[in-house]
């Protein structure tokens, strides 16, 4: 068991060339598991928000669900 944090700055929007003020920021942490066999890694977990700033026009997240495979290439 590990425990994961993920941030993030989403820029604002530009339509036309115009910036919209649209942009997010956002910390989520959460526990998550890896599981390693031979050369893949499988890594899956749950995170929830610890910060979020969100202009108009963009939605707040709840949680997230964060699910990733890896394959390492061993050189001979």
């Amino acid at each position: 068991m590990f425990v994961e944090t993920t941030a993030e700055d989403r820029q604002p929007d530009r339509v036309g060339g115009i910036q919209q003020a649209t942009g997010a920021r956002s910390v989520f942490v959460g526990p998550t598991t890896l599981i390693l066999y031979r050369a893949f890694a499988f890594e899956t977990g749950v995170l929830f928000p610890a910060y979020q700033r969100v202009d108009a026009g963009r939605t707040r997240e709840h949680l997230r669900v964060a699910v990733n495979v890896s394959y390492f290439f061993w050189l001979k």
